[in-house]
């Protein structure tokens, strides 16, 4: 909802503000990258749009806030050079130099406001939706609740954690939390499981000290992770968000320092 209100506001300002509109329709009718690429730099899309305005907006708490990025994932997008207004500029360079907008329809639902039949998340494709409608649904199982709760009373061990980038939110605010969080993981994790996550961050750092509680005993998660930098680097480098500075593919090793 918030969110969705400051990409309208944005997109308003792109259009109607700094006379973009014109330039970004063409950039989202290029017919592949290398000519959406040349269109980006030709209409000087990213010096037009950041005034000086926009790039106080983008530094602002609240404005993240609305966005759903926390105080703890802004510290990470502050360690840009530039700073948080740096990093959000960043993003929008790499979407529109990177991906082909198309068919990116993470981007072209913040550019339009609004998914099209031939670009939209594949679930809403009419033969996946069909799919989910007669039977694949009921495979999902939905429950609210942290990790370590759901984690505490689940009777099945398992082999795969998909963490996304809520880490973010704990490392700083309450890395305790995060430590129980990560000895629940190795008390349900089968062996070999892997665990998956981002960050807004270029490295994440708040995980190598992390004292973690594994059969009994007390260890630093960095010692219980090896990590697969190379892949996840190169399946990083084709996210088509943008917004993450960093991707990670962990196999999780509970007997290596036990």
């Amino acid at each position: 909802g918030s969110a969705g209100v400051v990409h309208k506001t944005l997109r308003d300002y792109a259009h109607v503000v700094r006379g973009l509109g014109q330039a970004l329709d063409a950039v989202l009718a290029a017919p592949d990258l290398e000519t959406q690429r040349a269109l980006y730099r030709e209409h000087r899309v990213r010096e037009r749009f950041a005034s000086l305005g926009i790039r106080w907006l983008l530094s602002r708490d609240t404005l993240l806030a609305l966005l759903g990025i926390p105080r703890s994932q802004r510290q990470e997008m502050e360690q840009h050079p530039e700073g948080t207004a740096g990093y959000a500029l960043d993003v929008i360079e790499t979407a529109f130099t990177r991906t082909h907008l198309a068919e990116n329809y993470f981007w072209r639902g913040v550019l339009e406001g609004e998914y099209s039949k031939t670009c939209c998340p594949e679930y809403m494709r009419p033969h996946n939706l069909a799919r989910l409608r007669t039977g694949l649904l009921d495979r999902l199982r939905l429950q609210t609740a942290s990790v370590t709760q759901y984690l505490s009373n689940e009777a099945h061990c398992i082999s795969k954690f998909v963490l996304l980038d809520h880490m973010d939110w704990l490392g700083n605010h309450d890395p305790v939390a995060l430590a129980e969080e990560w000895s629940a993981i190795f008390a349900r994790a089968r062996t070999p499981a892997r665990a998956i996550f981002r960050s807004a961050g270029r490295q994440v750092r708040y995980l190598d000290t992390l004292p973690v509680r594994v059969r009994g005993r007390t260890v630093l998660l960095s010692s219980l992770l090896r990590y697969d930098r190379e892949r996840a680097a190169a399946l990083h480098a084709t996210d088509r968000t943008c917004i993450y500075g960093s991707f990670y593919i962990a196999d999780l090793q509970p007997q290596v320092s036990l």
